[in-house]
Formats: structure tokens, sequence, C-alpha cells
């Protein structure tokens, strides 16, 4: 018999444990605790193993110890996984900010709500992605060239970064990559100016019954090309062919027809017309 220190007894509350002949079995009431799956020589433990061993022992009840090991790693693996989901938003905000995009209230905003979309999607069999790869999804997202080989673009972490940025209202920093991709200058005027057209493109396009959402990238570009073109221009058959010329000439001409933007431009040449010109 080999005495053990790890083990309490659930009958009598002794934790005079030894093994005989393949069981765990209290000395002082001679109660068979169970089959010993891994005989290896027991050694005293800490007191976390020791109280992750009562408790495994309790959960499977007395004389059914077969699934002690796993109970055990379970637990552990649970707490591990509830301590790193702790920080994850707190992660996810550091590595965004990270990015030079976002503010530090921005990035707070968009963590969280990623992170709530991250465990939905988890319950359906989706990993929760590590902050990192959210963060190379993202780059390649407002690149516009995120079909590129050797380009880490997931779909299921792409929409939802498209989701929470427009859900958010985070037109900002899609604007400020987008101008970087028209070469436009993005002055504090031009920014507003195209952040406006972007909220009210989204929502012309809802409204049209497009699942806008799906292209907040090409709505921030065409926000862009359309503040570009009037700097030039406050005729809105102008506005319209400047426009379609910029996105043909930096590779975006299917965004002019796919968010029907002569159409759209057609319905704010009111509000366009009488803006100022920007600087």
């Amino acid at each position: 018999m080999e005495a053990l220190t790890a083990l309490k007894c659930w009958h009598c509350g002794s934790e005079e444990i030894v093994v005989d002949d393949g069981e765990y079995v209290c000395r002082r009431c001679g109660t068979v605790l169970g089959p010993v799956h891994q005989p290896a020589r027991l050694t005293r433990l800490n007191p976390t193993t020791r109280r992750l061993l009562n408790r495994a022992m309790r959960m499977n009840g007395a004389g059914n110890t077969g699934n002690l090991q796993a109970s055990i790693s379970k637990t552990r693996s649970q707490r591990g996984n509830g301590e790193d989901m702790a920080n994850y938003t707190k992660r996810l905000a550091r590595a965004l900010i990270g990015t030079g995009d976002f503010s530090e209230e921005e990035a707070g905003r968009l963590a969280e709500r990623l992170h709530e979309i991250f465990k939905v999607m988890n319950k359906n069999g989706h990993p929760i992605p590590k902050p990192e790869t959210v963060v190379e999804v993202y780059r390649a997202m407002v690149s516009g060239k995120y079909n590129e080989r050797g380009r880490k673009y997931d779909m299921h972490i792409a929409g939802a970064l498209r989701e929470a940025l427009v859900a958010l209202n985070l037109w900002r920093p899609l604007v400020k990559s987008a101008a970087s991709l028209l070469y436009a200058e993005p002055s504090d005027g031009f920014m507003e100016n195209a952040v406006k057209y972007c909220e009210e493109l989204y929502e012309f396009l809802t409204s049209s019954g497009i699942q806008a959402w799906k292209f907040p990238m090409y709505i921030a570009i065409a926000a862009v090309a359309i503040s570009k073109a009037e700097q030039y221009t406050r005729n809105t058959e102008e506005l319209k062919k400047l426009t379609q010329g910029y996105l043909a000439a930096y590779g975006y001409a299917k965004v002019y027809e796919l968010l029907n933007l002569g159409e759209f431009m057609q319905k704010i040449k009111g509000s366009a017309g009488n803006s100022e010109k920007a600087q």
C-alpha cells in the first residue's frame, strides 16, 4: 500500500488515502474511492491541485472516477480561458490602437463590440481569434488588396469587423485609409466631409434595400472620391463624371455602379451645391 496526501475521503473527510490493488482506499473508514487510472507515484500536491482533485471526486461521485483526470483538465482549462477572455477586450483594444487608425476611445468601443460578435461566432464553432489576427485582417481589408497572395484574410473576422465598424459609426479610420488609396490629402475639413458622405451614402443604400454593412470600405472609398471631386466642381453632372473618373483611375470602377453613386449624387445635389468648396 502507498499512502497519499493529495485526496480526501468523501465519506469521512480523512486525507489518509492509500492505493490498494489499483484503487484509492480510505485508510480510516475503508471506503473505496475509485480505480487508479494513472498509477504513477503521487507526491504531495499544492493547494490548488488538491482542491481541483477533491472537486473532481465530488463531481464524479463514489466509485465512479473514470473521468477524474478529464474533469481536472476541464476545470483548469475553463479557469484559464476565463482569465484569458477577461483580458481579451483590453488586448484587442491595444492591438487596434497599434494600427494608428483608432483613438483609445474608438479602439475600446470596437474591441468590446468585436468580442461580443466573436463570442456568438464561437458558439457556432468558430474559435475566438487572437488580437494580432484581427489586426492582420483589418489591415488587409482597408488596404484594398485583401485578395493578394500571402495575405491573411479570414472572411468570418472580416464580416465581424464590417458589422462592428458600421454599427459603431466608425467611418473616420476607413476614410483615412481610403484617402491614402486615392491619394487624397486628408485635411480636417476633407475628413469631416468624407465622413458625412459615408453616413449619407450608408443611409441611402440601406433605404434602397441594399445590405450596406457589407461594403464599409467601398463606401469610404466612394465618399473620398466624391469629396475629392467636389474640390473642383459643384455641378452635379461634372461631379458624377469626375468621381467616376477617380474611381476608375485607382482601380475601383465597379464601386460606382455597385453603390449606385450616380443616383446618390443626384439626390444630394442640393446639399452638395450649397456647401462651401472644400479647401
